[in-house]
């Protein structure tokens, strides 16, 4: 991952660690190359890193990510989310 966004080491290491993390290098040159604000690429980062939170405490694995899980995720978890900072909402 590029350290020239401003992620905090945490959610750094929690993308690293996360089933989307063979998939984050891609997005990220996808980002770049539409030439996306740093800060805004941050923000997207935090996004993806509390879906990919969300999908390890809801036990869905990368096989299993559809368009169904991502309006779940949409839908249920996000309009009553109590997750920790820093997440995205």
């Amino acid at each position: 991952m590029d350290s020239n966004y401003c992620l905090l080491r945490n959610v750094e290491d929690e993308l690293r660690n996360s089933a989307l993390a063979p998939h984050v290098d891609a997005y990220l040159a996808y980002l770049d190359r539409g030439r996306y604000a740093h800060n805004t690429v941050s923000q997207y980062l935090r996004c993806i890193t509390h879906f990919a939170r969300w999908m390890q405490q809801t036990m869905l694995g990368l096989d299993q990510l559809d368009e169904a899980a991502v309006a779940r995720f949409l839908s249920k978890h996000l309009p009553h989310c109590h997750c920790l900072m820093p997440v995205a909402r």
